[in-house]
């Protein structure tokens, strides 16, 4: 039998924006007793220092700067960590929606801290779209991590090249496959934010990016980043990802913004 894990976690922050985390370690036990760790953040929505500036305030639980010091102490117990963002991350707050997606020469904080924290991979959100394609281009082209999303077709755009399928790595002697999947766009992006992106049914780009992850890239673990959403009526969401796949190891997802204390865990042949 074969375990498949979803983990999501809410930190609400003060006034409608919200930061989604699924910092929960996942340890995946590999032939030999081989460990790797997995945080993963999504749906962080420009909260970088954990305030708000609606109320101009600190909150109490919640920002990039805090998940970092949380981060850093995985990282010390095991050295053999990945970092993975499920997208979401680029909007939300006055600083990053008002003011550096409107200065196109300026480095952008939220992908600043990010390659600071050490990320090795994120996918798209739905709220990447809403600055358009050319920042989104201008945004990925500054990350020091590769974007992926496997359902995503983005031939003929700006973000040719800089979105990819899928990305892999090594832990601790272990061969690490993460691709991305993001929802469909029609009612979630305005059409002339996403012109020339195709949508693409993510159960079928799961299943053949996974094959191809463990058949011909031999990778030990397969983990999907997964901006679908939890449980969802009428779209494909995780849990429809978990029954109709097979050989993904790990999904952490975001988009729902649901709170989890414990990562759910289903058991697949």
């Amino acid at each position: 039998m074969k375990q498949k894990r979803l983990s999501q976690s809410l930190l609400a922050v003060l006034m409608a924006v919200a930061l989604l985390v699924s910092l929960i370690p996942a340890a995946l036990a590999a032939e030999g007793g081989k460990h790797i760790t997995i945080l993963g953040t999504s749906d962080m929505h420009g909260n970088i220092w954990g305030y708000s500036y609606e109320d101009n305030k600190e909150s109490a639980n919640n920002g990039m700067a805090r998940l970092y010091t949380y981060i850093q102490q995985v990282r010390a117990e095991n050295p053999n960590t990945i970092l993975i963002d499920a997208g979401d991350d680029i909007q939300g707050t006055i600083m990053t929606d008002d003011i550096y997606n409107k200065t196109p020469d300026e480095a952008h904080p939220v992908i600043a801290a990010m390659n600071y924290m050490g990320y090795d991979a994120m996918t798209i959100g739905n709220h990447e779209f809403d600055f358009g394609l050319e920042n989104m281009a201008r945004l990925f082209r500054m990350a020091n991590f590769p974007v992926v999303c496997a359902n995503y077709d983005v031939t003929g755009t700006v973000l040719e090249g800089l979105v990819k399928p899928y990305t892999t790595f090594s832990r601790n002697g272990l061969k690490i496959g993460v691709f991305g999947l993001a929802p469909k766009m029609e009612g979630l992006v305005q059409a002339d934010k996403c012109e020339g992106v195709v949508y693409n049914d993510p159960i079928e780009a799961a299943q053949k990016t996974t094959d191809l992850l463990k058949n011909q890239e031999g990778c030990d673990v397969v983990i999907c980043l997964s901006h679908l959403g939890y449980q969802l009526k009428g779209a494909p969401c995780d849990e429809e990802l978990v029954q109709k796949t097979n050989n993904i190891d790990a999904i952490l997802g975001g988009h729902t913004h649901t709170f989890m204390k414990e990562p759910a865990i289903y058991l697949n042949k």
